[in-house]
């Protein structure tokens, strides 16, 4: 095959980089060029293995942007971010459409990315979403009881969608000054020509009525980095039945958008789960410690990254924030989650997997050291790690193909 260009762009976040890396490498192993584009430093762990990063170039901040935890679904949260802005998003598509033109990708892969998915439409070229099932038409909302988004015969003719959130209108604004197809809504426009799920139905449900493209489970792709950074000596070896317990946390960030995120597990598991027998390695996403310095005890670890993959395979419980990639990464290595969720989506996760038997959710409100000990406690001794190795083991059995069958479609549109 004739080696081809692909462009990924994705929104921001650890948890996307690790579910496009693996099939970024896969697509390189077929002899294809891939570059990529994402918000923060999250990118570091793409470049570190030889991609090529398209700097975001700087725009105006979007006016009236005022993030909160608790959005009601996707469209809310592209709007926090800024999308419901006319003139933030005519900046921020064709300023990156400006600095991808020179790549000259030949196919586009969108994650969560509604710039991503602008360019391939103004080039012409396919579009391939990977996104989770909330994100997409036909996927559930965050509160049970708010539609996400019209089927994909619906028109919006201009008018919000919810309330003042209005960023298919604002979206379509864009499409007109430049001659392009108005979108039905902004998900069916993000979802692209071919909808891709790193994930399970059980966990990520979606009505496929609602699309008019195909989709496809792939189950849950997680890169594996097998680097030794910021992996403990005394985690390098399985040594199960003699070694100490071992309890790995990822935060995330500490802090998101001015809002505590993070930072409140660091916090709890340091102050409750140290000094204890139990061994913690505390990872934050090539994120820095921010705000008090905390005194970190002997049986805690810390580091900025480590591989999430490798720590949740040498542990007996997870601990994390409900972002996707986590809850992906404890269904792929069979490891039980103990989650805190620090938002909406995470919050939705985080019950999503409880409810096929992951793991527990602890409300971040309503958390106190002693319960988040004795929690831990309970789960460290009970059927939570036989469970956790049952939804591994079912995964494994349903043969979704991961990275390798998303690049194998993927390949069949270029």
């Amino acid at each position: 095959m004739k080696t081809k260009r692909i462009f990924i762009g994705m929104m921001a976040g650890m948890g996307r980089v690790n579910r496009c890396l693996p099939v970024a490498l896969k697509l390189r192993e077929m002899g294809h060029e891939v570059a990529f584009t994402i918000w923060g430093n999250a990118g570091a762990a793409m470049e570190n293995v030889g991609f090529q990063s398209i700097p975001i170039p700087s725009i105006p901040e979007p006016k009236g942007q005022v993030f909160h935890p608790n959005f009601m679904d996707f469209n809310h949260f592209l709007a926090m971010m800024g999308y419901s802005d006319p003139e933030y998003m005519t900046n921020e598509l064709e300023a990156r459409l400006r600095v991808t033109t020179d790549f000259k990708p030949d196919l586009v892969i969108t994650d969560s990315s509604l710039s991503a998915a602008f360019i391939a439409r103004k080039l012409g070229i396919p579009l391939v979403s990977i996104n989770q099932s909330c994100s997409l038409p036909g996927g559930m909302p965050f509160a049970q009881d708010t539609p996400i988004a019209p089927a994909a015969s619906e028109k919006t003719n201009g008018k919000g969608i919810e309330g003042n959130y209005d960023v298919t209108g604002v979206l379509n604004e864009t499409l007109a000054s430049h001659g392009m197809k108005q979108a039905d809504h902004v998900l069916s426009f993000l979802a692209g020509d071919l909808a891709l799920v790193p994930s399970i139905p059980e966990f990520d449900p979606v009505d496929q009525s609602a699309l008019s493209i195909p989709l496809e489970y792939v189950g849950p792709m997680v890169w594996r980095d097998d680097s030794m950074a910021g992996m403990p000596p005394s985690w390098r070896e399985h040594r199960i039945g003699t070694r100490n317990r071992r309890v790995f946390v990822y935060t995330s960030r500490l802090v998101e958008w001015g809002v505590e995120s993070g930072g409140h597990i660091f916090r709890e598991v340091v102050h409750e789960l140290g000094n204890t027998a139990t061994e913690i390695l505390i990872a934050t996403g090539f994120n820095p410690l921010e705000g008090n310095a905390v005194e970190i005890p002997p049986n805690i670890n810390f580091t900025t990254y480590v591989s999430g993959v490798m720590a949740a395979e040498q542990s007996d419980l997870m601990i994390h924030h409900g972002g996707h990639g986590s809850c992906m990464t404890t269904l792929l290595t069979g490891t039980p989650s103990l989650i805190i969720p620090t938002w909406a989506e995470r919050e939705f996760n985080a019950r999503q997997l409880q409810g096929i038997g992951g793991g527990r959710v602890i409300n971040p409100k309503d958390i106190t050291g002693l319960q988040l000990a004795e929690v831990v406690e309970s789960m460290l001794n009970d059927e939570a790690l036989e469970q956790a190795r049952k939804l591994q083991q079912d995964i494994v059995a349903g043969n979704y193909g991961g990275a390798e069958r998303a690049a194998e479609l993927i390949s069949e549109l270029l």
